[in-house]
């Protein structure tokens, strides 16, 4: 005897905790937990407030809307490049601090269903500011290899993409060069100001002369004068030991390197080609400052980084281009700890820019590093080999690192999602409701997934 058995099945989205990191503490997401109502009776657990896919009658999903309720659609097409309908949108119901939404619907293998999971980025609304110098090497040597024309195509870049991110009022960007001398070549203002000033000014720039780091984070620190900004940032890009340096009036030892604490700022060492002082019987500009000998342009160099990590909260960022192993420990020093890299080809001085550029603009993101973990319904087994991840957004998912997503036995496991304002991924994946099962009932509602947590 056959028995036509009705499959009807439930979409579930309960979302439990959703936290997101705002400087440096954990919170609960915009005081607002939207927490799906569901219906359980003699039929099952199914959404309160429910819609279905056009055309099907075997799969129910929970309507979207804000903490004040639900949208109150209760059908459509349930076609996944529709980015429309049924997202629970979280904050401001105009501009929501971020939209999710979960459905499932039925494929042409019966018993068989597709499953999707839409998450939608934005930017942060307080009025949070970043301020960013660039600290440009223009030596002669930065003319080589085309490595001043991809500092410029960098920086071209970084301005593009803020603009793009619609975050130019946030950003504030300042310009300093330095060969022989340190010169600001544009004054910290925001990119929506000075985004094409900047672009035009740093298309200008030549190389030629010596390497006077120091000058260049002396002047750089200047111009964060009186900033009330969350975050400030020094970008220092060089290719080069400095060959120039302040006069040393102190100095102090730290991990077996000198430092120099204080300089006289009118009085500028070196001969331009090297790091190190000419010490001969004929010329000798060595000199001993506090029992320790300054012979090289190093001391005072280091000194300098040294004191704006120590007494500011600006953070030094530095690039090495193409240089000398015997520097490297060195010009690590001059960065904040974790943030020195080095590029050996001028294309990678392009590619650290836009890193840089990625790393200011997530740090508006609403959604920051976040994970999701989905439990199977107890009904159910995955039917796919592996969650598809597509970018469905204004914007391709090429910052930071793609989410990944793995299947488990019991449950999905997702994370590193990134999301500002105009990012939005899906994740696609398929279920099959186990009907051998002993304690299997026709004509019931079965929720495919257990209480899901987003964290972020």
């Amino acid at each position: 005897m056959k028995t036509k058995l009705v499959r009807k099945v439930c979409a579930l989205l309960l979302i439990i905790c959703l936290l997101f990191p705002l400087l440096g503490q954990s919170v609960q997401a915009y005081g607002d937990n939207i927490e799906p109502v569901y219906t359980i009776d003699d039929t099952g657990t199914y959404p309160t407030a429910s819609w279905k896919p056009t055309g099907q009658e075997n799969v129910i999903n929970h309507q979207g809307g804000t903490v004040s309720g639900c949208d109150n659609n209760t059908n459509w097409s349930g076609d996944p490049r529709d980015t429309t309908n049924s997202y629970l949108k979280h904050g401001n119901v105009d501009d929501p601090d971020f939209m999710i939404r979960k459905f499932a619907r039925e494929t042409a293998t019966p018993g068989t269903f597709d499953v999707f999971l839409n998450v939608r980025g934005n930017s942060v609304r307080q009025e949070k500011t970043v301020d960013v110098v660039f600290v440009v090497d223009t030596s002669g040597s930065m003319g080589d290899s085309e490595r001043l024309d991809n500092v410029k195509a960098g920086i071209n870049d970084f301005i593009d993409n803020v603009e793009k991110a619609k975050l130019g009022d946030n950003i504030r960007a300042g310009l300093v060069s330095y060969d022989d001398t340190a010169i600001v070549q544009e004054n910290l203002d925001t990119v929506s100001n000075n985004g094409t000033s900047l672009k035009s000014t740093v298309k200008a720039l030549e190389a030629g002369g010596g390497t006077f780091i120091q000058d260049g984070l002396y002047k750089a620190k200047d111009m964060f004068s009186g900033s009330k900004s969350d975050e400030k940032m020094i970008i220092l890009l060089t290719d080069g030991a400095p060959t120039y340096s302040y006069h040393v009036e102190s100095a102090i030892s730290e991990g077996g390197e000198v430092y120099g604490e204080t300089f006289d700022y009118e009085k500028s060492e070196g001969i331009g080609s090297s790091e190190n002082f000419p010490s001969s019987f004929f010329w000798d500009m060595t000199y001993t400052v506090d029992g320790f000998k300054i012979d090289s342009t190093w001391p005072a160099t280091l000194g300098e980084a040294r004191n704006i990590k120590n007494s500011t909260d600006i953070v030094i960022n530095v690039l090495g281009i193409s240089i000398a192993d015997k520097y490297s420990a060195k010009m690590e020093l001059l960065a904040n700890k974790g943030h020195y890299s080095r590029q050996s080809s001028s294309k990678g001085i392009k590619e650290y820019l836009e890193s840089q550029a990625d790393n200011v603009i997530s740090s508006f993101d609403t959604i920051k590093n976040g994970s999701i973990v989905i439990p199977l319904g107890e009904q159910y087994e995955f039917a796919s080999e592996q969650v598809g991840i597509t970018s469905v957004g204004e914007n391709e998912l090429s910052r930071l690192e793609a989410p990944w997503a793995k299947e488990y036995e019991d449950h999905i496991d997702i994370g590193k999602i990134n999301l500002g304002k105009g990012d939005e991924v899906q994740f696609h994946y398929q279920v099959r409701l186990k009907t051998g099962t002993a304690d299997f009932v026709p004509n019931k509602w079965y929720p495919m997934s257990g209480k899901q947590l987003v964290v972020y």
